[in-house]
Parts: structure tokens; sequence; C-alpha cells
């Protein structure tokens, strides 16, 4: 009788928890085209540079088609060239800007779109982490 009665119990506990990981659902991000960002130069006349990567949990999928490009409210100021495992951005303004810079990353192979809060501001001819210690960028996926 107690072996039917543990047999009963494993079983009902094996069918909870199947039903638990069954109607567990996973979080669904949007996804996004590739962007198409675009500086216009023309309206800038200083520069800063930024050295950045990707934190380890998304650097491990990156591929050569992901992009990255500096921010300031919704104007692009600057796109990434990765080499190696660096994205190298020239980040454009103007002298007498008020601009703080903020990043955007997409994934080519999720489709997702990456963001930063405002990090820094603005300064011409000013560095943002550099080949031996570049800034991690800490990005939140868009989740709309």
């Amino acid at each position: 009788m107690k072996s039917i009665k543990n047999c009963t119990n494993i079983l009902l506990f094996c069918l909870f928890t199947l039903v638990m990981v069954c109607c567990h659902e996973e979080e669904e991000f949007a996804k996004f085209l590739a962007p198409v960002w675009q500086v216009d130069n023309s309206a800038y006349s200083v520069s800063m540079t930024a050295v950045v990567k990707l934190p380890p949990e998304l650097a491990v999928y990156a591929q050569d088609d992901d992009q990255l490009a500096a921010f300031s409210g919704d104007v692009c100021h600057g796109i990434g060239v990765k080499i190696d495992d660096l994205y190298y951005v020239a980040i454009q303004g103007a002298t007498d800007e008020d601009a703080t810079i903020w990043f955007s990353y997409y994934s080519a192979r999720s489709q997702h779109l990456y963001t930063t809060d405002n990090l820094f501001p603005f300064e011409a001819d000013g560095i943002f982490g550099t080949v031996d210690s570049p800034e991690t960028l800490k990005l939140v996926v868009v989740k709309e």
C-alpha cells in the first residue's frame, strides 16, 4: 500500500512539474529590422572618441553585421566601427552643444535592439574609454 502511495505521489509531483514548465512563458522582446543610422557630419564641427565593448552576455553572440551607434536625444552622433571585440566611435558635436550621449546596439542574430542610459556629456576632444581600458556598456533590451 505504501508503495502505491509513494508511486502516486511521485507521479503527481512529475505531472505538476511538467505542467509548470510547459506553462512558463518566456518573455518575448520586440524584433527590429536592421537600423539605418546616419550622422549629419556637416552639422558638427568637433568630435570626441569612445572605445567601448559589449557586456559578456552579448559579446559571446556578437556578429560582424551587428551595429552600434551613439546618440543624443534621438539624433545619431556617431556610428561604431568594430575591430576585434571593441567598438570605436567618433562622436560628432558642436562646441556650444549641451548633449548627453547614450548608445544603441542592434544584434543581427536576435534582431533585438539594446540601449544604455544617458552616459556622459559631449565634450569636444573628449575620450570615453581607451583601447587599454574600454568602457563596458550596460545595455538593456528594448521591449517594444
